[in-house]
């Protein structure tokens, strides 16, 4: 089963994480930068990311302004937002299934060690981002997916 995970904002993570039943996961793909800006695109390249690795779910990093930040984003235009809008929207095109997950679900997987066990070929990748999508990934899987 393949998992697309995405880590929206001005520098997007995007990974295919490939599950086992027996919980391994292999890593696919990984995309280092901002997948926007690097796929001029966007939509012929993820619609090609669609065919290649079917998703049974697209899992992505919900966007939330919370008060404590509220100050310094006035005037943002909130990029994160923007994107996570643009995956939800080719995914509903699509017909595919997408959940959004709260920044602190990629918490278990905090530690890279963790990530390693679960995945014993894992090398990091250049971003925060990518690694932020990668433990999307496994936390859906081991929350929901494993049970399905």
């Amino acid at each position: 089963m393949y998992i697309h995970a995405f880590d929206p904002g001005e520098s997007t993570g995007f990974v295919v994480l490939e599950v086992e039943v027996e919980a391994r996961a292999r890593i696919l793909h990984i995309v280092a930068t901002d997948v926007f800006t690097v796929h001029k695109d966007f939509n012929d390249w993820y619609t090609s990311s669609i065919v290649a690795w079917k998703p049974k779910i697209v899992v992505i990093e919900a966007f939330r302004l919370y008060a404590f930040k509220a100050q310094s984003q006035i005037g943002s235009y909130f990029p994160s937002a923007e994107y996570a809008g643009i995956i939800k929207y080719l995914c509903w095109l699509r017909n595919l299934q997408w959940i959004e997950q709260m920044a602190s679900c990629k918490f278990p997987f905090a530690n890279l060690k963790t990530i390693k066990e679960v995945i014993p070929d894992f090398e990091k990748p250049k971003t925060e981002h990518e690694i932020d999508a990668i433990r999307h990934g496994l936390y859906w899987w081991f929350n929901t997916g494993i049970k399905q």
